[in-house]
């Protein structure tokens, strides 16, 4: 039952699972949790609606066992309201029988992400069900403050993006008025009481520390050891390093690896490594893509355990690796 979606263990006593064609047809109040959400500051919301030729069983019951583990416990057969695992964001879907289509929203103030998670576990729902046929629309999100009925294509909006020359607005079918496609895709608007683009830079950030957290699990599960993964490599003489690597130390500081706060470990001695011709020339191709690499993702990464990100570019750029030295 767990493999084909039709009930997901709780965590409870045992092996207790919840059997999803067996919850409640009648909504739980999830409206309090939900309404609670916008109020907050900043919030911003994504939505989209799957109307569908015909609403077959499973929907969206398959998708609620599937995403289970972002459960809010507030499911019904109809619905479910769902929450990051972070906690900041809230998903709600809403499946109409009778109109035969299906809502998924998201509030938070970038929905994005959170968005399209679920929005994949929805489409891999659909899959299922050969033949079946979707429109995808979206609904307006108003003009100033006050709401608007008009709604988007999905497809259409796609087709403006991939222009020549992409479109970044389309026009309310009701209102007349232009609407930014990023606001309707993302939840944003570039025009906002804060800065879009640290927001972006913050999401970047985090992404790409995820990944890498992921990335360092997944190779340390691998090998089954619990030996080191996070380390710093920094020349003991960092003037004299540049000039001449080979016959310089190198000082390798252990790093902490919870999630989220890397950074060198204080209080400990660093291991000295003394630079031989083998050790670099094996190391050259890794300083390489490092340098380049550096130069695009060390303003995201390296401050936050610690590092000057223009010292450890302009540094290991300025290395000339040659094992001949």
């Amino acid at each position: 039952m767990e493999r084909f979606d039709l009930s997901y263990r709780t965590g409870g006593v045992g092996y207790e699972s919840l059997i999803v064609e067996w919850l409640p047809f009648d909504p739980l109040d999830y409206e309090t949790d939900w309404e609670a959400k916008r109020e907050e500051p900043n919030c911003c919301e994504v939505a989209l609606r799957f109307d569908l030729n015909t609403l077959p069983p499973g929907i969206p019951t398959w998708f609620i066992a599937r995403e289970h583990r972002f459960s809010t416990n507030l499911h019904w057969r109809r619905g479910g309201l769902f929450q990051s695992r972070d906690g900041k964001h809230l998903g709600l879907i809403r499946a109409d029988e009778h109109e035969r289509s299906v809502h998924l929203e998201v509030r938070e103030p970038y929905p994005g992400d959170f968005f399209a998670l679920l929005r994949d576990g929805l489409d891999l729902t659909f899959d299922r069900y050969p033949g079946l046929r979707i429109d995808r629309v979206i609904p307006c999100p108003g003009h100033g403050d006050g709401p608007c009925n008009g709604e988007f294509l999905l497809d259409n909006i796609l087709s403006r993006l991939e222009k020549q020359t992409p479109k970044t607005t389309i026009e309310c079918p009701v209102a007349a008025e232009n609407v930014d496609i990023a606001a309707l895709l993302y939840g944003w608007h570039p025009a906002t009481a804060m800065d879009p683009l640290a927001a972006q830079i913050g999401e970047l950030r985090d992404e790409m520390r995820r990944e890498f957290e992921i990335v360092a699990f997944r190779e340390k599960s691998k090998i089954k050891t619990e030996c080191p993964s996070l380390f710093v490599l920094e020349p003991s003489n960092r003037k004299a390093f540049l000039k001449t690597v080979v016959g310089h130390k190198v000082h390798l500081r252990l790093c902490c690896e919870a999630p989220g706060h890397q950074h060198p470990v204080v209080g400990e001695e660093p291991y000295e490594i003394d630079v031989k011709p083998e050790w670099l020339k094996e190391m050259a191709p890794y300083l390489r893509g490092g340098a380049k690499v550096l130069k695009f993702a060390a303003p995201f990464v390296l401050p936050g355990i610690g590092i000057s990100a223009k010292d450890a570019a302009k540094d290991l750029g300025s290395i000339d690796i040659h094992a001949s030295h």
